[in-house]
């Protein structure tokens, strides 16, 4: 069996609850830590689903990170066969520009827990109540690539689109678990108090609030998704 390949671009965002989910029913997957050195696939005939993860690092920043390059000729042959594919935060930003759609910085970053509006029905959102709460954190923003369908939206910004009968990108993070939002947040806790004062608290606030639900979020998404691509019922 053809595996899905996951490609974790940086170590502080781990697939998570992709791969607790998958290993549950019993898909092969195999993670790409690409920032290390781990090969891309050179075809899309390599895998059954390609699931592209989030970073710090931005779409555009290519000088410095040679790999994304890669992965965005990667996202733009899968378009092309019409390979299954999501694309979560900067995978999500990737897909927008391999699919022609321009990514851009946002006047102010969007950190925490945020409520996010389904606005057409698709298979990925089967399930899934609107609003629903999920976490972001992203300073970059994405405009609709052509021909792509919009999903979910917030007031400042795209959240989730599909682009042919396979592709689709979101902008939150259904992957993290909590102790991944937990080191976020303290990783980060410098930088949040230089923009608010008290952002920290309230994150950590947020996450207790809104984290033991998330990962049911997850969890629908790729069993949706799996679904969807015909790669498996769960």
């Amino acid at each position: 069996m053809k595996p899905i390949v996951i490609l974790q671009n940086a170590d502080d965002d781990p697939p998570d609850t992709i791969a607790d989910f998958l290993s549950e029913v019993g898909q092969a997957f195999e993670v790409r830590r690409v920032w290390e050195g781990d090969p891309l696939p050179e075809r899309p005939d390599e895998f059954r689903g390609l699931i592209t993860l989030g970073a710090s690092m931005h779409a555009h920043e290519v000088e410095e990170h040679p790999f994304l390059a890669g992965e965005q000729a990667l996202m733009r042959e899968a378009l092309r066969v019409q390979a299954p594919q999501p694309g979560l935060c900067l995978g999500d930003q990737l897909l927008a520009a391999a699919a022609g759609g321009e990514v851009y910085e946002r006047p102010a970053a969007a950190v925490g827990w945020f409520p996010i509006e389904i606005v057409a029905p698709d298979v990925l959102f089967e399930g899934v109540a609107s609003p629903f709460m999920a976490l972001l954190w992203h300073s970059y923003s994405f405009s609709l690539p052509p021909g792509a369908q919009a999903l979910a939206e917030r007031p400042d910004g795209l959240q989730a689109f599909r682009c042919g009968p396979s592709a689709w990108g979101v902008q939150f993070h259904p992957e993290v678990s909590a102790a991944t939002a937990a080191s976020w947040v303290s990783d980060a806790e410098e930088l949040l108090e230089q923009q608010r004062s008290g952002q920290t608290a309230e994150l950590r606030a947020q996450n207790e609030r809104f984290m033991p639900d998330f990962p049911a979020l997850c969890r629908r998404l790729l069993a949706n998704f799996l679904r969807a691509a015909g790669i498996a019922t769960c």
